[in-house]
Parts: C-alpha cells; structure tokens; sequence
C-alpha cells in the first residue's frame, strides 16, 4: 500500500516501518509494470524503511573533514559518531538521478532533530 509523504512525520515511531511512497494513483498504477522506474516528470516510486539504531554510537571513517574546514589537507582518521535517538534509514529509488538526490535531501531534512520533536 502506497502512502503520500508526510513531511515531518518520519522516524517517528518507535518500531520498524515501511512506506512506499508514490506521487499520485498514476504512479502507483505504474508500480507493477515499471517498479523503480523514473516517469516522463522524471520522478519515480520510492520505498523507505527506518528503525531505531539500537546503538548510541558507531565508529566511522569519514571520507570528508567531518568540520567542514577549507584550506586544509584532510587526511582520514576514525571517528566515533555518538548520539541518542538515532534511526536506520534505508531508501530505495529508481537509479542514480536528481530525483533520488532530492529525495534523499528531503529524508534528511525532514528526519532531521527539530523535524522528530515537532
């Protein structure tokens, strides 16, 4: 089942969840004969699943200046990411493409922590 998105309301739960996400009944239509396909708009399906962590942190190398510094070399080193609350994301779309790069911007900006406490 097909469900329109929501902004501000992902990650909010507790559990394990699944949306499929669809444009509009068009799309969805689609869905069985084309699956992760981008439409004429090129827009397309897409499927996202979350869950809590279960962990409060996780070692990591990063492949830019996790700072965000300019001016620098950089060299990569680990880091450790530790925080409370965090989620699993997982988010499937049709392809490499601006839309699956908007897609992602929007995940990120609506699970983001302002967004899960509003």
């Amino acid at each position: 089942m097909f469900s329109p998105w929501v902004s501000r309301q992902v990650g909010t739960s507790a559990d394990r969840n699944g949306l499929l996400i669809a444009r509009d009944k068009e799309m969805e239509a689609n869905w069985d004969a084309s699956g992760y396909a981008l439409d004429e708009r090129g827009e397309g399906p897409l499927a996202l699943y979350y869950e809590p962590a279960g962990w409060q942190s996780l070692t990591m190398v990063p492949r830019k200046d996790p700072y965000g510094r300019v001016g620098f070399h950089y060299e990569p080193y680990d880091i450790t990411v530790v925080g409370a609350g965090l989620y699993l994301f997982t988010l499937v779309t049709p392809g490499d493409s601006a839309f699956t790069r908007t897609a992602l911007d929007t995940l990120l900006l609506s699970a983001g922590p302002t967004a899960l406490h509003q």
